[in-house]
């Protein structure tokens, strides 16, 4: 019951994770076209559109934030593997183990400051020193829910990784988190 739970929910923050990182990428791909078109306009006519800078700013944090679940699932956070393959497979499984709880700890305290910022930012009514005199909870609310949804993007993954520990599925739970070999990601490209 509880793994039919958690395989339900790992499958639902991949697809999120997947919807999010297309998104992101059109956000992008869009911000470059607001950028390049102020550009030529600074350039040819004198003028200046108010508020790219700002607006691509507020863009790539919340694009960060909400790609790091699509990165975690993808095992694309930086980790050293040098060592790791020949290292026996209980110290591997340890170090895995041990990655996916330092990312949780980073994860949770990253949700928990990006939190505070947002809450004060609606107590105080604060607004970007700006032109645009953005409302800060705006960009600060998709960054927080992008943290958030990392956050229990670990979460899960974590409690995927422990169910095939106890169920002694070594071999699923490397796949899962192990570090990526070189073969694995011949395979991927």
């Amino acid at each position: 019951m509880i793994d039919n739970l958690i395989d339900y929910t790992y499958d639902l923050v991949v697809k999120i994770s997947k919807i999010s990182v297309v998104v992101g990428g059109v956000l992008i791909i869009f911000m470059i076209g607001f950028i390049g078109v102020e550009v030529i306009i600074r350039k040819f006519f004198s003028l200046s559109l108010s508020g790219v800078e700002e607006l691509s700013g507020y863009s790539l944090a919340i694009i960060s934030a909400w790609s790091f679940s699509y990165t975690f699932i993808k095992k694309g956070h930086i980790r050293i593997d040098l060592v790791y393959q020949k290292l026996s497979r209980p110290l591997r499984i340890f170090l895995d183990l041990l990655a996916i709880l330092m990312i949780i700890i980073f994860v949770y305290l990253m949700t928990y400051f990006s939190y505070k910022t947002l809450s004060i930012s609606i107590m105080r009514y604060s607004k970007a020193n700006t032109a645009l005199q953005t409302p800060l909870w705006i960009p600060q609310i998709l960054w927080f829910l992008g943290n958030a949804f990392f956050s229990i993007t670990a979460t899960v993954v974590l409690l995927k990784y422990i169910g095939y520990l106890l169920r002694k599925n070594f071999y699923a739970a490397t796949t899962l988190f192990g570090c990526t070999t070189i073969d694995e990601e011949l395979k991927e490209q």
